[in-house]
């Protein structure tokens, strides 16, 4: 079904989406 697909490809991404959020809150709590 297209709602499994979308999952995937959100479990496909969490690794690089991690990153991403982590990365941006090293920067955020610099700011601060």
């Amino acid at each position: 079904t297209r709602l499994k697909k979308n999952n995937w490809d959100i479990n496909k991404m969490s690794y690089e989406t991690r990153n991403y959020i982590k990365k941006v809150m090293k920067l955020y709590n610099e700011e601060l």
